[in-house]
Formats: C-alpha cells, structure tokens, sequence
C-alpha cells in the first residue's frame, strides 16, 4: 500500500533535502498531498512535478442538489533532469479518479480539496491528493517526443517583417494503428511533449479529430523501434491569412 506524505513542505517525512525551488522530496508510489503551485521532486526518477493550474472547477457544493455532479480539472507541469518536458490534464468526476502519464511517471489524482460550498465562489486554494507511482525500467524505455508549433501567426508574411511559426500547447492523442486510442498527451508552452510507448506504428494527431475546427493539424503516422525514441515535429494551421 502506498504511503502517504501529508504535506509538500520540508519536513521529516521527506526521504531527502529539497533542492532550490523544490518544496518537498518524496520516494515512489506514495501518496502526496500537493498544494497549487508547489513542486515535488521524486526521487529516483529524475522527475519534479508542478501542480501548475486547476483548469475547470464545477463540482456541485455539498450542501446543494444539482442535475450534475460536475467535475474538476487539473494541470499538472513535469521537468526531468534529462531534459525533457512533459505536461498532463486529469479529470476528476464525481466519485472517480483521474490517471495518467506524466512522461514515464505513472500518476493518479485521488481527490482534492476543499470541497464546495453553496454561495461562495470556487476556492483560490486548492490541495492535490496525488497518487505517484514508478516508472518502468529506463532501459525498457521508447516512445514518441517532439515539438508543436503554430502558423501562420500574421496574415501578410514579408521578408523585412519575419513572422516565424510559434511554439503551441496542444492537446494530442496517440492511436495504434487499428484505430484505437493508446494515449492522449499535451505539449507545453514551449511546444515540447513526449510519451512512453512500446514498440509499434501510430498515429498521433489533434484531440479534437476535426482538420475543419482550426487551430487543426494533420494526424502522423510513425514508428516506434523497442528502446529507441521517435522524435516529431507537429505543425498546427492557425487559421490566420
């Protein structure tokens, strides 16, 4: 069973010293509550997580009866100490708990706190419980990482006044090749995404699936060769003319 740190502040139950700008260190499959902003290193695992923003708050409060229960969404940041970035959206519905990858490092948002009351607006404090568990062996390792850019982001283009492609953070999903989903995955603010697979050919394209609902991109195939890493570059039309 995992333990449980109740907390993302330096305290005795962390298994090291925080680094600079880390709040909290804490071992594989635990348990953690993580406050909104905060970052925790887990150790072993090169990765440090940010609960960056909570995307969609529409719980219906405790003391209230609702048609919808309502759901919360929330974003979570990761940086690993290799360089790569990764970026993750849960969605908690009534009842249920969100799961998925933050890279290679296995997540699953249990709960979060505080809960919702009739007549006050969502809280601006929030706390994650979060589940983290442990990536597979380093060595058993391959997938798909890249960049996402936008253009054209000017409707005249003119060789005096440059107006380069920007870096875009994109929703994604990653279906085998008989069609069926694997995984959804997201790029940051700087374009970068990358995604654990096993060996095999895919297809990655834009979650929404619609090349007439713009900004759109046009889905790629490729291939993933066992301990290997695939690398793309994804290249959404803004619309812009």
């Amino acid at each position: 069973m995992p333990l449980l740190d109740t907390a993302v502040v330096p305290t005795s139950t962390a298994v090291a010293t925080p680094e600079r700008g880390v709040d909290a260190v804490i071992g594989r499959d635990r348990m953690v509550a993580v406050r909104l902003g905060a970052r925790i290193e887990v150790e072993g695992t090169g990765w440090t997580i940010r609960f960056a923003q909570v995307v969609e708050d529409s719980r219906c409060p405790v003391d209230a009866q609702c048609i919808w229960a309502g759901q919360v969404i929330v974003r979570l940041l990761g940086e690993h100490s290799d360089g790569r970035v990764a970026a993750l959206t849960l969605t908690l519905r009534a009842g249920d708990r969100g799961a998925g990858l933050l890279g290679d490092l296995p997540l699953e948002a249990v709960s979060i706190e505080p809960l919702r009351h009739a007549g006050t607006p969502p809280p601006t404090e929030y706390t994650l419980n979060l589940r983290v568990g442990t990536p597979a062996p380093a060595l058993s390792i391959s997938g798909v990482r890249g960049r996402v850019t936008i253009g054209p982001m000017c409707p005249v283009m003119r060789l005096d006044q440059p107006c380069p492609d920007r870096p875009y953070a994109a929703s994604l999903v990653v279906r085998n090749s008989a069609g069926r989903l694997v995984a959804p995955v997201e790029s940051d603010a700087e374009g970068l995404f990358s995604l654990p697979l096993p060996e095999g050919q895919y297809v990655i394209g834009p979650a929404s699936g619609s090349a007439a609902r713009l900004p759109s991109a046009a889905p790629q195939e490729f291939r993933v060769e066992a301990g290997r890493w695939t690398t793309l570059d994804i290249s959404f039309d803004s619309g812009i003319r």
